[in-house]
Order: C-alpha cells, then sequence, then structure tokens
C-alpha cells in the first residue's frame, strides 16, 4: 500500500523523472506505432517517496496510480515465492485489497481501477476480490496462471529496467506490428535510494529516458490506456500467452530461441500461436532425442549383459516399473514441473521401453555369451526370457 512519506534527501532528481517518465507516458498517441512500452514504477511504501512527491502531477492528470497490494509483507510461501495474496481465505483478501484501495482513493482523491500485486503473486480468488471491488486492470507476470472469465484486463509485466533496451531492439528484430513491452522497477533500483541494491544513477536513468523518447516507432502508455489499446488481454489471453514460457522451461536454454522469450508479451492471437507452435515442436523433438536415446542405451547394454541380465529377467519388470513409478512420483509430487524432472521422467521411459525391446529381441534371438580367456564367442548362448 502507497503511503505518505518524505521525500529521502538525495532522491528528488529521481522522482522528477519518474514522474517525467508517467507524464510521458500518460497519452495514448494519435497514431498506433509498432512498440507500445509500459513503464511501471512498484512503490511499496516505506522510505520511498509517495502521494506527496506524485500528488501535483495526479492532479494534472500525467500520472496513474495503481494499488500495489495493501502492506506488501509475505504472509505466505509459495514454492519458494512470498506473496501477500495468493492461497490466502476469500474474506481475508478481500479486506485487504478494499483496506489498501480506500487508503489510496483518500490519499489520492480519485478512483483506483489497476491492481499490481506484490512480488506479482495471486490467485483466481484475487481476481474475484478485484473485480467486485471495481478494478478493471491487473498488471502480474507474463508467466502468471490468468483468469477463465470476467471483465478484468491483464498487462503483465514482462522485462526490468536493465532489459528494456534489448526487448524494444528484439521486439523489432521480430519485424512484428504490434509488440508490447512491460517495464518493472523499483526504487531501490537507484543509487541515490537504495546504496547496496541500486545499481543506477538518476543522470543513468534519465539518458534512458532520453533514448526511449527518440525512438519513433515506440509508444509510451499507462497499464490503464494500454489495456484499451489491447481490449482482448484478459486472464484467458494471459493463460494462452503465459503456455509459451511453462513450455519453454522445459528445453534446455540453448533450445529455447527468441519465441520464448517473454521480454516481449504477445500483442496478438496469431504471435501467441506462432510462438506456441515453435516451443512445442523444439519440446517434441528434444524429448524424442532423449527418450530414443534411453531406449538405444538400455538395448545396447543387453548385448554386453549376457547371464547376468537373463539372471534378473524373472526380476526386471518389477524394476522397470519402480523406476518409473518413482520417476513419476519425482515429476509430479507438485505443481512445479520442471527441466529435471521432465528430464527423469522422460529417461525413465525409454530405459523401461528399452527393457521390454531387450527382452522381446532376446527371446527370439539368442546372445552370444564371450570366452573369458579367448574374447572369442562361446558357443553356449543364453536366452532372455
Amino acid at each position: 500500500m502507497c503511503q505518505r512519506t518524505r521525500v529521502p534527501s538525495g532522491c528528488g532528481k529521481v522522482i522528477a523523472l519518474v514522474v517525467l517518465l508517467l507524464a510521458v507516458s500518460a497519452s495514448p498517441a494519435a497514431t498506433h506505432k509498432p512498440v507500445t512500452v509500459v513503464l511501471r514504477f512498484d512503490d511499496y511504501g516505506g522510505a520511498q517517496p509517495t502521494s506527496e512527491a506524485l500528488a501535483p502531477a495526479v492532479v494534472r492528470g500525467k500520472v496513474e496510480v495503481a494499488q500495489h497490494g495493501y502492506t506488501h509483507e509475505a504472509v505466505r510461501n509459495r514454492h519458494g515465492i512470498s506473496t501477500e495474496f495468493e492461497g490466502l481465505p476469500y474474506a481475508e483478501q478481500l479486506t485487504r485489497i478494499r483496506l489498501g484501495k480506500e487508503a489510496l482513493e483518500r490519499a489520492f482523491g480519485l478512483s483506483i481501477e489497476t491492481f499490481i500485486p506484490p512480488w506479482n503473486s495471486h490467485d483466481d480468488v484475487t481476481v474475484t476480490c478485484l473485480e467486485q471491488l471495481g478494478f478493471k486492470e491487473l498488471s502480474g507476470d507474463a508467466e502468471g496462471p490468468g483468469w477463465f472469465a470476467g471483465r478484468l484486463k491483464a498487462v503483465p509485466a514482462t522485462c526490468g529496467l536493465r532489459e528494456l533496451r534489448t526487448a524494444i531492439d528484439r521486439a523489432r528484430k521480430n519485424g512484428l506490428q504490434d509488440s508490447l513491452v512491460v517495464c518493472l522497477f523499483h526504487g531501490y533500483d537507484f543509487r541515490e535510494m537504495d546504496t547496496h541494491r541500486g545499481w543506477l544513477t538518476a543522470d543513468e536513468f534519465e539518458e534512458k529516458l532520453a533514448w526511449l523518447a527518440a525512438q519513433s516507432d515506440v509508444d509510451t502508455l499507462t497499464i490503464a490506456d494500454a489495456a484499451k489499446r489491447y481490449p482482448r488481454f484478459d486472464g484467458a489471453y494471459q493463460q494462452q500467452a503465459g503456455r509459451i514460457s511453462s513450455y519453454a522451461r522445459l528445453l534446455p536454454s540453448f533450445l529455447r530461441g527468441g519465441g520464448a522469450d517473454q521480454s516481449v508479451y504477445p500483442a496478438t492471437a496469431e504471435e501467441v500461436h506462432r510462438r506456441t507452435t515453435s516451443v512445442i515442436v523444439r519440446l517434441t523433438g528434444f524429448n524424442l532425442v532423449i527418450f530414443g536415446g534411453s531406449l538405444m542405451a538400455m538395448w545396447g547394454s543387453s548385448r554386453f549383459l549376457g547371464k547376468r541380465l537373463a539372471a534378473v529377467a524373472k526380476w526386471g519388470i518389477y524394476l522397470v516399473l519402480l523406476l518409473l513409478a518413482l520417476s513419476l512420483i519425482y515429476a509430479f509430487h507438485n505443481e512445479l514441473f520442471h527441466l529435471r524432472r521432465m528430464l527423469a521422467l522422460v529417461i525413465a521411459s525409454g530405459l523401461v521401453a528399452g527393457w521390454f525391446v531387450a527382452k522381446k529381441v532376446g527371446a527370439g534371438q539368442p546372445l552370444p555369451e564371450r570366452n573369458s580367456l579367448t574374447n572369442e564367442p562361446d558357443s553356449r548362448t543364453v536366452h532372455i526370457g
């Protein structure tokens, strides 16, 4: 929740630049340029300047004020990620969001309609509460879960301030006529505000703004204006777009490619389909290679096991099924399915298939043993079965 605080010494220039930046973003351009950029400054109170510093720009209509949680305190930890809302009961989420909304509306004297969950973490209950309280836009994570229905629009963050220029260049390189980049940054990114975590100065930030303003093919909008420009950006659309990253996480980094990069949000259904298809094709090919390699490794090793394979053949079915069961438990013991879990499952499946192939082939064709002294094929044969 934004709080009234005094502006810390040394950060006045930063805040002036932030206000200037949001002022540039406040009004949609008359013509639709190929790249749309939204700059999202997340202020969670504390020592950072909020209502007092931004009030003049808000009065002039140059700044969009969004609600960033309530206390911005981690009330739960979900799979290693802090959250203020995800997993909480409906009544508690509704109370927290309502209290934060009322406090902001008293501070700024306007209606708050955009919600930014702390740590970009929310669930379906959060969405229900937001719609009940009159919110129109939600800006979370581009890889977030989305939601099935409702009027709430999704304008998710896609990159950080460090990656802004790279994201814009990537949008241009892809040759897209309609691209969205939502750049997230915090007060602690500035050295004037946080000497430990800060990585850029106010002057360096000013240079970034000057570069951005000079780009003739870039529009800068607020979250609310971006939602109006892209009315199809609802929860269902975010679900579809989020699958791109979900699938891409199952690939090694060298196979992911630019299509899986979410620094540029896919602004059309055709682009979502193109990226999703590209990732699925690579994922399928990768899994087939791993599965086939595992199968051949098991089958090939059977050619050298001889009697030992025959000795375990009686119990082999139990061993391979146990291997497959363990890999399934490892892969799906929670919803965080990732590359290592997929590899364990695919390799185990390949080994199981390879064992059955080796057993079937061995049952019909004797496997020669080699004499331990001469290393020549022995006259005896071993049947697997």
